[in-house]
């Protein structure tokens, strides 16, 4: 309002404060039974900082485990940095088997990337079959009819969860026509 000697006049007019946007909220994440070693991550959006959401970004971890202190934000990995302002939800791939995860959003305005959302309920993939076989394989005689064989497990990354144990497949050497055998070594 401006009042003076030349006259008064009242004008009005409207501010709207852009800024980041606040985060995601209710972030679950959810099996995905169509596909194994993925996971659907849903979520919803809040204030969008009074500018459009441009996109939203996904984060991954691997989840603290029992007794451990939580890492305050540290071990995030981004894995979808373009997820359409008009989804709510998205697959993740590429994950580990027998693993624990976690997951996190943040959106993204004119602005810039907002907060990221409190991590999601924590998620553990099933075990899977072993995806390398065992290694160093060494035989070596311990009488005319017998064999002992050792050998190590696969690799931590290719065994998909615990070990239960080993199918041993052994014929005689040098006859191509020669019966399979089979053995279940369990472990104890």
């Amino acid at each position: 309002q401006v009042i003076s000697s030349g006259g008064n006049d009242t004008r009005s007019a409207r501010l709207d404060v852009i800024e980041l946007p606040y985060a995601p909220t209710g972030v679950i994440a959810e099996k995905n039974p169509n596909l194994p070693k993925s996971v659907k991550v849903s979520w919803s959006p809040t204030f969008d900082g009074n500018s459009p959401l441009i996109k939203f970004i996904v984060q991954k971890r691997r989840a603290p485990t029992d007794g451990a202190i939580d890492d305050l934000g540290l071990n995030w990995e981004t894995v979808l940095t373009n997820v359409s302002a008009a989804s709510a939800s998205a697959i993740v791939s590429e994950l580990r088997a027998s693993t624990a995860y976690q997951f996190r959003v943040s959106a993204v305005n004119n602005v810039g990337e907002g907060s990221p959302s409190l991590p999601s309920n924590t998620l553990i993939l099933p075990q899977e079959a072993p995806s390398g076989p065992p290694q160093g394989l060494v035989g070596s005689p311990r009488s005319p009819t017998e064999i002992m064989i050792q050998w190590e497990a696969p690799p931590e990354e290719e065994r998909n969860g615990q070990i239960h144990g080993y199918m041993v497949r052994y014929r005689l050497w040098g006859y191509k026509d020669s019966q399979w055998y089979y053995r279940n070594i369990t472990k104890e």
